[in-house]
């Protein structure tokens, strides 16, 4: 997506961003639900605004991971403000990430690595020590498919698949890999469980 100041954002699958163009001028503020790749034109105070919490910048390229009660921002390049519904706030210069907890208490990571953070613009998904539950719902949003899984939401998945793959091909490489096995229950529906081998 293209602003009016030629800032452009990235978004990937299932996200949301609007802006007032009338206000533009005066205000450049978007709202944004999902995960977004943002790269902000120099100028006025540009702020994204998202359940969580607001990220405010004046030029500068990041990531936003805004789902359900998940609130992530890594910076890329410039620096970026970063503020909780409770009003907590962080600076984040270039390679560090802040993570906001539903309770609006803030985490920041310094010297992280953030090609994972941001491979999805080149349709690839990173994943180390996430929960299984987020692997699959990322699985369901890339593909447009349900997943039915009784699993262990403790249980941890370090991996990647790239969206050029077939979904079936996907969740055999990482079912098998956690104890687990699908099957294919209709055309977008697959139930996923332990393997009882």
């Amino acid at each position: 997506m293209l602003l009016p100041d030629g800032s452009s954002v990235n978004l990937n699958a299932q996200s949301s961003l609007t802006y007032h163009p009338y206000w533009w001028r005066f205000e450049r503020k978007v709202s944004f639900e999902g995960e977004g790749f943002f790269e902000v034109e120099k100028g006025k105070k540009f702020s994204v605004i998202s359940k969580l919490g607001t990220t405010q910048v004046l030029g500068t390229t990041f990531n936003i991971y805004s789902r359900n009660e998940v609130y992530r921002v890594t910076c890329i390049s410039g620096s970026v403000k970063v503020i909780s519904k409770s009003k907590n706030e962080a600076v984040l210069k270039p390679s560090s990430k802040v993570n906001i907890s539903p309770e609006g208490q803030i985490n920041l990571i310094q010297d992280v690595e953030t090609l994972p953070e941001i491979s999805w613009k080149n349709n690839m998904f990173l994943f180390t020590a996430v929960p299984v539950n987020e692997v699959f719902s990322e699985i369901e949003r890339q593909y447009g498919i349900k997943i039915d899984a009784i699993i262990d939401h403790y249980t941890l998945y370090t991996g990647n698949f790239s969206k050029n793959q077939e979904v079936e091909e996907v969740l055999g490489y990482i079912c098998p890999a956690l104890g687990y096995k699908f099957v294919r229950k209709s055309e977008k529906v697959y139930a996923i469980t332990p393997d009882e081998q």
